[in-house]
C-alpha cells in the first residue's frame, strides 16, 4: 500500500552527520532511490509503501497523477491548512524532461468525468499552483489546461523578469519559480557585496529604478529607504528569514531617522491579503509544513512593552498562535529564537576541569572484615580486577602480580590484613578518581578513612590567582571550622562537607589537565552533555544576589551553572537585532550591564519563560484522534487560575468532540508538561508530572482553600477532603505511565519500567 508523501533527512548528530530519512508524517524510510542517497539537504515528493518502508519519486505516469489528484479533490480544506501540500509541490517542480503530457491530460479528463461538479474549481486550482511555478513548467501546463475550454495565460511579471535580466541570470530563471527568482536575486546582491564586486555592484545599482532590485539594495545597505508600498508589494514574495530582515532594517531606518516606526503599519504588514505565499513557501520549502507566527509575536510584544511596560501573557501568545493557525491542524513553531539573544557559549566552568582543589584519601583495611566474609570480598574484588580494560603495559603486570598476592591470601585472613596495610599504609594518601586498581578493592577490602584537600596548581592558569587563592582559604576555614592555609583534612564520616567541597570546587581528579573555561562553541560541542546550553537555546539567566565564591566576579545561574557572560548585547549589525535592540531603538532600554555581561529586567525574563512555555503547550494542541487544533476551554468553576490549562477539540466531525483535556505546566519542577491523555492521575484525583511524578502536595490544596476563603466562598468538599493528605513529602511516587505506586527510592516504574528525567535528581538514597 502506497502513500503520497515528501521526504527528508532527519540529522540526529551534527558531529557525525548521522540521521535517517523520514517522511512528512514521521515514518522511517529504509530505501531509498540512488539519486536521493546524496541529498541530505534537499526533500522529495512521491509515494511510500508502508509494508517495505520503500519511498520512490513521483514518475508523472497517469496512475501516478490520478493518485495526486484524488488526494487533492478529496482532502479536508476546511480541517487542513496544507491541503494542497502534495499537488503544489508536484507541480512547483515539475521535471519537464520526464513529464508525459497524454499522461496529465488523461489524468484530468478522468478526475472531471467521474465528478462532473468539480470541474470549474478543479482546474482553476491547477492553475493557481502552476502559476508560481517556472515558465518552463507553466508552457507544459497550459495548453492542456486550456483544451478543456479556457484561456490562461503564463504568468511572468515583467518587473521579475527584468530584474533576472539585470543580476545576469536571464538564461536559468525560465527554469525558476518565482519564489526561487526571488531568492537568487537577494543571494546574488549579497553575494557580490561580500566578494566586494565593484563591477557587479556598480552594475546592478544602476538599475534601481527596478523596484525589486531597489528593494534588494536596500536590504543589502546599498540604496536608501525604499517606499513602504514596495514593502507591502513584495513582503510575502519572500522568504521568512528575508521578511525578518525587512522588520530589522525598519527599525535600523528609525535609528537613523530615515523612517519612523508605525506599529499599525507593520501589524497591518504582516496580515497582508498576500499572506497565504508564506504558507505556500512554507509547503515548498520547509522540512516540516508548520505556522511560524514568531514576526507576529514580536510586533505584539513591542507594542504591548511600549503602552504597558509588560510582555504578552501565556493566553496571549497561545491565542496568536492559533489565530495565525487558522484554526486548523498544523504544527505551531513559535521560533522564539527570532525574538531572543542565543547563547554563544557564554564563559562557563568546563565540566572537565581538574577543579580549583585537589582531593586525596587515606584508605585503610576494611574494619569488617571477618573470617565469614573475607573470602567471598576477596574473591569479588579479585574479579573487578580481571575485567579492568585499556591499562599501560606497567599497570598490566602490576595488576597480575597483585592478583596473584590475593590469591595467596584468599584462605588467610591475618595475611591479606598485611597484604594491605602494606600496600596502603597508615598516612598515606591516594587519589581514588585517578587509580583503578584501588577503586577495586573498595568497598569489600578498603575503606576510605579521610579525604585531605590542597589547593590545585590549576588555579595558576587564572589572571587573578592570588584573589582565588584566598577566596578558596578564607571558604575552606569557613566551612571547616579551622585556620589553615595548605590543606584540609576532613573524617570520612562528615560525609556532607566533604561532598560539599567537591562540588563547590568543581573537584574532578581525573589526572588529565583541561582549561577552567568553555570559551566557544567549537569547545563545547566536541564536549556536548545534555546539562550545557545548546546554540538553540534562549539566554536569559538570573542575576546572581553574590559574586561567585571562588572568582569573586558577577555571574548568571544557567541551567543550574554559573555563566560569567550573557549572550546579550547590543549588536554591530542590524541583520542581528533582536527585541531587546528594537525596544533600545524606541527609546525602552530594558537591559543593564553586570559585570558579566547585559542582563535584561524581569519582564524580559517573564517573556522568555512564557515562550518556552507556550511552545511546550502548542505542541499538545492537536486532537489526537483527528488531528484538529485544541481550543481553550473558558471554565467557570475548577480553575481560578487566569491561564489557560485546559483545552478541547473543535471539529464536530471527531468523537472527542468538546471533551476537556487538561494541559499544564508542572508547578513543582517548572519543566514537564501535564498532558490528561498522556499522564495518569494519583488517588487524590491529579495528573502526574511524566518529568518529576510529582502530583499534589499540602501546600498546593492549602493555596487552592485559601483562593475561596478570601473571596468569601464555601471550599469545595474535594478540597476539604485533600487537605493535609498531599502525596509530596510522604515518598510516595505514582507512575503517570501506568498509575503504579512506589516509594522514591527507585530510579523506574518497578510494573512499567518507565523512566522519568529527574530520576536521580528526586530520588531518595
Amino acid at each position: 500500500m502506497e502513500q503520497l508523501c515528501y521526504i527528508h533527512f532527519e540529522l540526529l548528530n551534527h558531529k557525525t552527520q548521522e540521521g535517517y530519512w523520514a517522511t512528512d508524517k514521521g515514518l522511517q524510510v529504509k530505501h531509498l532511490p540512488e539519486v536521493m542517497l546524496k541529498s541530505k539537504g534537499k526533500t522529495a515528493t512521491g509515494f511510500y509503501n508502508i509494508q517495505t518502508q520503500r519511498f520512490r519519486l513521483f514518475s508523472y505516469s497517469e496512475q501516478d497523477w490520478n493518485v495526486l489528484f484524488q488526494e487533492y479533490i478529496f482532502h479536508d480544506k476546511i480541517a487542513d491548512k496544507f491541503y494542497y501540500l502534495y499537488i503544489l509541490r508536484i507541480l512547483y517542480a515539475i521535471n519537464t524532461s520526464k513529464f508525459q503530457p497524454e499522461a496529465f491530460k488523461k489524468a484530468i479528463h478522468k478526475q472531471i468525468t467521474d465528478y462532473p461538479t468539480i470541474q470549474e474549481w478543479f482546474i482553476k486550482d491547477l492553475y493557481k499552483y502552476i502559476s508560481f511555478a517556472s515558465l518552463n513548467s507553466q508552457e507544459l501546463i497550459l495548453p492542456i489546461l486550456n483544451e478543456f475550454g479556457y484561456d490562461f495565460k503564463v504568468v511572468e511579471p515583467q518587473l521579475l523578469t527584468d530584474a533576472m535580466d539585470f543580476i545576469g541570470d536571464s538564461l536559468i530563471y525560465r527554469g525558476l519559480g518565482i519564489f526561487n527568482q526571488f531568492r537568487l536575486i537577494f543571494n546574488r546582491i549579497q553575494q557580490w557585496k561580500k566578494e566586494k564586486s565593484d563591477y557587479h555592484l556598480e552594475h546592478i545599482t544602476s538599475k534601481a529604478h527596478n523596484e525589486i532590485i531597489q528593494l534588494m539594495l536596500w536590504l543589502n545597505d546599498l540604496h536608501r529607504m525604499v517606499d513602504i508600498s514596495v514593502i507591502e508589494k513584495y513582503f510575502y514574495y519572500l522568504g521568512m528569514n528575508i521578511r525578518t530582515l525587512i522588520i530589522r532594517k525598519l527599525f535600523e531606518e528609525h535609528r537613523n531617522k530615515n523612517y519612523s516606526i508605525n506599529i499599525g503599519f507593520l501589524e497591518t504588514l504582516l496580515n497582508s491579503k498576500r499572506k497565504l505565499l508564506a504558507d505556500y513557501q512554507t509547503a515548498l520549502f520547509g522540512f516540516k509544513t508548520e505556522v511560524n507566527p514568531s514576526l507576529e509575536i514580536l510586533i505584539d510584544a513591542i507594542k504591548n512593552y511600549t503602552a504597558k511596560k509588560t510582555f504578552l501573557t501565556l493566553n496571549s501568545v497561545i491565542d496568536i498562535a492559533i489565530q495565525q493557525s487558522g484554526n486548523q491542524k498544523v504544527n505551531i513553531n513559535l521560533d522564539a529564537k527570532r525574538l531572543f539573544d542565543t547563547c554563544n557559549g557564554g564563559l562557563r566552568i568546563n565540566p572537565k576541569f581538574n577543579g580549583f582543589l585537589l582531593v586525596e584519601y587515606q584508605m585503610t583495611p576494611n574494619s569488617t572484615l571477618a573470617l565469614d566474609n573475607f573470602r567471598e570480598r576477596t574473591t569479588t574484588a579479585i574479579s573487578r580486577i580481571r575485567n579492568l580494560k585499556n591499562l599501560s603495559y606497567d599497570d598490566i603486570d602490576y595488576v597480575a602480580y597483585l592478583i596473584d598476592e590475593l590469591n595467596n591470601c584468599i584462605d588467610d585472613l591475618p595475611k591479606l590484613l598485611l597484604l594491605l596495610l602494606k600496600k596502603y599504609p597508615a598516612n598515606t594518601w591516594n587519589m581514588k578518581g585517578t587509580d583503578e586498581i584501588s577503586q577495586c578493592l573498595m568497598p569489600e577490602l578498603l575503606t576510605i578513612n579521610k579525604a585531605r584537600f590542597t589547593l590545585s596548581p590549576s588555579i595558576d592558569a587564572f589572571s587573578n590567582k592570588e584573589e582565588i587563592k584566598a577566596n578558596i582559604i578564607n571558604i575552606l576555614n569557613e566551612w571547616t571550622e579551622s585556620n589553615c592555609k595548605d590543606e584540609w583534612v576532613i573524617p570520612v564520616q562528615n560525609k556532607e562537607l566533604i561532598n560539599r567541597i567537591i562540588k563547590g570546587f568543581y573537584i574532578q581528579n581525573t589526572g588529565e589537565t583541561h582549561p577552567p573555561f568553555y570559551i566557544d562553541w567549537r569547545d563545547i560541542y566536541k564536549n556536548l552533555k545534555s546539562n550545557l546550553p545548546r546554540p538553540t537555546d534562549i539566554c536569559y539567566g538570573n542575576l546572581s544576589d553574590k559574586r561567585h565564591h571562588i572568582t569573586n566576579k558577577s555571574f548568571v545561574w544557567c541551567k543550574h551553572q554559573p555563566c560569567f557572560r550573557t549572550a546579550i548585547e547590543y549588536k554591530q549589525s542590524w541583520q542581528d537585532y533582536k527585541l531587546t535592540d528594537m525596544l533600545n531603538i524606541l527609546g525602552h532600554n530594558i537591559t543593564e550591564d553586570k559585570g558579566c555581561g547585559f542582563i535584561a529586567d524581569g519582564e524580559y525574563n517573564k517573556f522568555v519563560d512564557v515562550m518556552l512555555k507556550a511552545q511546550k503547550v502548542v505542541d499538545r494542541l492537536q486532537c489526537k484522534e483527528c488531528g484538529h487544533i485544541l481550543f481553550p476551554v473558558k471554565r467557570s468553576t475548577g480553575n481560578d487560575s487566569n491561564e489557560y490549562t485546559y483545552y478541547h477539540c473543535g471539529n464536530t466531525q471527531c468523537k472527542e468532540y468538546h471533551h476537556e483535556i487538561y494541559i499544564n505546566h508542572c508547578f513543582n519542577c517548572k519543566d514537564g508538561i501535564i498532558d490528561s491523555r498522556e499522564s495518569k492521575r494519583c488517588p487524590n484525583g491529579l495528573c502526574i508530572c511524566p518529568d518529576c511524578l510529582t502530583c499534589c502536595s499540602n501546600d498546593f490544596f492549602e493555596r487552592m482553600a485559601n483562593k475561596y476563603l478570601s473571596s468569601d466562598r464555601a471550599i469545595p468538599q474535594w478540597i476539604n477532603n485533600r487537605l493535609g493528605k498531599g502525596h509530596k513529602g510522604q515518598h510516595i511516587l505514582f507512575c503517570p505511565k501506568c498509575g503504579t505506586e512506589f516509594d522514591d527510592t527507585h530510579t523506574e516504574c518497578p510494573s512499567c519500567h518507565y523512566k522519568w528525567k529527574f530520576a536521580n535528581y528526586k530520588r531518595r538514597i
